[in-house]
């Protein structure tokens, strides 16, 4: 068509982020992977968050009440900016 691709943003819930926190998988594998398997353009904002906390990863350092923090808010930004520009 008029060569516009998509780009899939996943974003975690606080629950999402104290999962990968306590050290378990992430649960959107499945997701990613169809995502992968289709050429679909993704960004899993719970990896981003991930590598910027490293070991201080939690729902505080992330969010205020049920939003995303000034810090996380930029970070999404950032990567998003990110991955369009490729």
């Amino acid at each position: 068509a008029d060569g516009r691709v998509p780009l899939i943003v996943i974003l975690p819930s606080a629950g999402d982020v104290e999962y990968r926190a306590e050290g378990h998988a992430d649960e959107n594998i499945a997701l990613t992977k169809h995502f992968e398997e289709e050429g679909y353009r993704y960004l899993n904002f719970l990896d981003s968050l991930e590598e910027f906390h490293k070991d201080n990863l939690s729902a505080k350092s992330v969010f205020v009440r049920t939003h995303l923090n000034g810090a996380s808010n930029k970070l999404l930004a950032e990567e998003i900016i990110e991955a369009i520009s490729l």
